[in-house]
């Protein structure tokens, strides 16, 4: 029976977590955020210079005209690069979460079944009691999700 609770506890915090109408989870202290944000402006700031590096190797080997559509074509490489590289990660994390629900949900499912079959027979000997309970239940579970709202 603990088990049973603890997991449904589990899929609560995994819903809230996973689910789309609440808040991120904030993995990042201001400290790791302020870092991860300067390095991200010094990796472009280098790629800057790379680019402009290349157009003057590009200039002393062809005309302006050539050297700045290969520098441009060198632009849009690296775009490209970093757009598929964002779309990879994003359906790696898509598939990671999806997998992970699945992984709740069956758990959960299996649970119920199991207590369902645990309270089965205790609610067909007593079943004015058993409506007792899940009424007050309701009317508990009914309370915390309008005070939660």
């Amino acid at each position: 029976m603990k088990a049973v609770l603890a997991l449904a506890a589990e899929q609560m915090i995994m819903s809230k977590l996973l689910g789309g109408s609440h808040k991120h989870v904030n993995i990042f202290g201001k400290a790791e955020k302020a870092v991860a944000t300067i390095s991200a402006f010094l990796v472009i700031l280098g790629l800057g210079f790379l680019i402009y590096a290349a157009h003057l190797t590009f200039l002393q080997n062809f005309e302006p005209n050539m050297a700045a559509a290969y520098t441009g074509l060198l632009i849009i490489g690296v775009s490209l690069v970093a757009i598929i590289s964002l779309y990879a990660i994003f359906l790696y994390k898509t598939r990671k979460i999806r997998n992970l629900k699945s992984n709740v949900f069956e758990t959960v499912s299996g649970s119920v079944e199991e207590l369902i079959d645990e309270l089965a027979e205790p609610i067909k000997n007593h079943p004015k009691t058993a409506m007792a309970v899940a009424s007050i239940l309701g009317l508990v579970l009914a309370d915390r999700i309008r005070d939660s709202l």
